[in-house]
């Protein structure tokens, strides 16, 4: 039978390419990958600060009162016949 010499070169200049070309691709991805550089800070695009509009608390609380009144009244009408019921089995 006639054996093929193995080739010392050929192995390890297609071994060079293989790892060569991994480092290439590794140094692509990180290349790419890599986040954008931060936009320059530029002072004649600042807006004028303003102070938050004033809020009425008190109306604002008259009218979450008003809203939660029928949702309590509903409640405490539930729970007076659950007790009620819960009494009468006692």
């Amino acid at each position: 039978m006639n054996k093929l010499p193995f080739n010392w070169r050929l192995f390890i200049l297609l071994s060079a390419g293989i790892i060569a070309a991994i480092i290439c691709l590794l140094i692509f991805r990180i290349v790419t990958d890599s986040p954008p550089k931060p936009p320059k800070h530029d002072d004649s695009l600042k807006t004028q600060t303003t102070k938050e509009p004033k809020v009425d608390v008190e109306a604002v609380q008259n009218e979450a009162w008003r809203r939660i009144q029928p949702r309590l009244a509903d409640a405490d009408e539930r729970t007076y016949k659950a007790t009620n019921t819960l009494i009468g089995r006692i």
